[in-house]
């Protein structure tokens, strides 16, 4: 009995050290796959298709200006950004310089903020020089329109043939010289 209760323990015991190595895996391949995730370099692509035609919305700018689809710019830059998104964060600064070398000023832009209690404030003062800004509660009517699902979003709209308003580029690469797309 006494040799039988010592050979269930020790088995018990190495499964319990099999189960804790397996575990150690485990985490070892997670924190990987994060680094290589926080790592991915280059434009990131949205899931909104390249192709898709903008819905009808109405938004009103920080500065009183309504905007509509009808008033996207032939080529526009459009983009969403929520102020808690650690990559919304880190890509709003490049955002702006990247904006501000594009033809058309302002107009040739045109950001979301998603609301958050005042905190989106910040981004809509560094985006303001260079974009039309719309803060919007959630995801709002503009999101709607252009079936954004994630933070950031940044696509490119232009006209097509039959003069429809329709996601022309799902990914803008910040890093590009603004003059290699045009």
């Amino acid at each position: 009995m006494n040799a039988l209760f010592i050979a269930l323990v020790v088995v018990l015991g190495l499964l319990c050290c099999l189960n804790i190595l397996l575990t150690i895996g485990v985490v070892k391949r997670l924190r990987a796959h994060s680094d290589m995730l926080a790592q991915r370099g280059g434009p990131s692509e949205s899931d909104v298709p390249v192709g898709l035609e903008v819905g009808e919305f109405a938004a009103v700018t920080l500065d009183g200006e309504e905007v509509g689809r009808d008033d996207l710019a032939d080529d526009c830059l459009v983009a969403f950004f929520m102020h808690d998104c650690s990559p919304c964060r880190e890509k709003m600064p490049r955002f702006v310089e990247y904006a501000k070398k594009l033809p058309g000023g302002r107009n040739q832009t045109l950001v979301v903020v998603d609301e958050d209690g005042g905190k989106e404030q910040e981004f809509a003062a560094a985006l303001a020089p260079v974009a039309r800004v719309v803060v919007t509660n959630g995801m709002g009517p503009v999101a709607g329109a252009f079936k954004v699902s994630a933070f950031p979003t940044m696509l490119r709209v232009a006209r097509d043939e039959l003069g429809q308003v329709r996601v022309s580029a799902n990914s803008v690469d910040l890093d590009q010289p603004v003059g290699a797309l045009i």
